[in-house]
């Protein structure tokens, strides 16, 4: 993918309990940014890419 998320970041979803797709649009990307340590805006553009591909 374009913003494809690295190993680090994959595992910090997965311990997070999210299913990448639908919970990167539904999450409060403040406090998950805050939780994981993701910068905010990586989990912006992600966010933005997720919806584009699956609206």
């Amino acid at each position: 993918t374009i913003l494809g998320p690295n190993k680090k970041e994959l595992e910090l979803f997965a311990k997070n309990n999210m299913m990448i797709a639908k919970d990167l649009i539904d999450i409060d990307i403040y406090e998950f940014a805050q939780r994981t340590k993701i910068p905010i805006k990586r989990l912006v553009m992600m966010q933005r890419l997720t919806n584009q591909i699956t609206v």
